[in-house]
């Protein structure tokens, strides 16, 4: 018997706090609770900054108090980076994501897009991949790449090779559909990821040439992703990202039809 088929992974919906850079930590949570979502990815930029663990203390007692929980810390940590570049350590990342009480840490594969990474870059993003896995690990968390443009995961080759040159338990891999690309293209980057069994959260967002739309425009493709990562095992989040005109409405609109999409409507 299939029984994946027949008990799919646990689905949660979510907000990615960096959607709304202009919205303080109690008004991001406000959205979340008008959208009706479960959760959310608290950013490392601008409302819980790298080291500052009173930021991430104030958002996780925030956040729980609400009835939500934190699905990751959307960090900004960029592998292979020095100090020069980003001012900040894993350690300080970690110690932010320990007091959001959060146990999934979004890294970047790098600065650089992947047909310009020299195989020196390449071997230094590797090693800090699997040094930060390692103190992840020690911590009860795990890290997962950023499935984005200008880094490793440009492309569904390169990312899904950095998969497989960084195997680690800790080592996961965040997933959405690559703006400028065709569903299918998107389906065979998902797969590999699920194949992998490094599935981690999905960042959800429906992009057409460069517009950004309403979800429900993109229901039938979404339907698509969602057939493929209902195969997974395990339970993840989905996360609204960017809506349309960074209007709060839009985002609750979305958040509607993402409920549709999974079935929690």
């Amino acid at each position: 018997m299939d029984t994946q088929q027949k008990h799919p992974p646990a689905l949660q919906t979510g907000l990615v706090s960096v959607s709304y850079r202009n919205l303080n930590i109690d008004e991001i949570i406000a959205l979340a609770l008008r959208a009706g979502l479960d959760s959310i990815e608290w950013g490392g930029d601008i409302h819980v900054p790298h080291g500052d663990e009173s930021a991430a203390e104030t958002a996780a007692v925030k956040t729980k108090s609400a009835g939500l929980t934190v699905s990751a810390y959307g960090s900004y940590y960029r592998l292979g980076a020095d100090l020069d570049t980003q001012k900040f350590t894993f350690s300080d990342t970690v110690r932010s994501t320990k007091k959001l009480g959060a146990k999934l840490i979004r890294v970047w594969a790098g600065n650089v897009d992947s047909a310009l990474c020299s195989n020196e870059m390449r071997d230094k993003i590797i090693q800090d991949a699997l040094r930060c896995a390692d103190t992840a690990a020690e911590n009860n968390m795990q890290i997962a790449y950023e499935f984005h443009g200008g880094t490793l995961t440009d492309t569904n080759e390169s990312a899904l090779n950095l998969l497989e040159q960084t195997e680690h338990p800790a080592v996961l891999c965040y997933w959405q559909p690559p703006p400028g690309k065709d569903p299918e293209y998107c389906l065979v980057g998902l797969r590999g990821i699920i194949e992998r069994k490094k599935l981690a959260n999905i960042h959800v967002y429906y992009w057409v040439k460069g517009e950004r739309l309403l979800l429900r425009k993109g229901i039938p493709v979404w339907e698509k992703y969602i057939t493929e990562i209902n195969k997974a095992a395990g339970s993840r989040t989905l996360s609204l990202e960017f809506s349309r005109e960074n209007n709060p409405e839009h985002t609750v609109d979305d958040a509607d039809a993402l409920k549709q999409i999974i079935g929690k409507k």
